[in-house]
């Protein structure tokens, strides 16, 4: 007798793990073909774009930063923005895209603290 698999399929792709992994493709494929919106958010609250800056996937960021409607200047609750949160992970790159898309270089915090200032704390 042969001896019993219990074969677990793994779950679908999502777009925070399209994301997370820099599966350009299947982000594309969520926003063009799935009407997955861009400002869409992750059960804990992120976007996609945020999500993407966060673990510095700059091929990513190109691509959402390439759709219409995206907010470069969209804050969270500490009022922070996109390129505040590039500047204080160390992402150059994204840095430069985000200016590149119109970021705004002077805004503030909930705390009065810029970008600039995000990137050498």
């Amino acid at each position: 007798m042969l001896p019993y698999y219990n074969i677990i399929r793994p779950p679908p792709p999502t777009p925070t793990k399209a994301v997370e992994s820099s599966n350009n493709g299947v982000v594309e494929l969520f926003l063009d073909e799935a009407g997955v919106e861009l400002d869409s958010k992750a059960a804990d609250g992120r976007t996609l774009l945020k999500l993407a800056i966060e673990k510095g996937r700059d091929d990513v960021v190109k691509v959402l930063l390439g759709k219409d409607g995206v907010d470069v200047n969209s804050k969270d609750e500490k009022g922070k923005n996109l390129l505040s949160l590039a500047a204080e992970k160390g992402h150059d790159m994204i840095v430069k895209l985000l200016l590149d898309k119109g970021a705004e270089l002077e805004s503030q915090d909930n705390d009065g603290q810029t970008p600039l200032l995000h990137a050498i704390l």
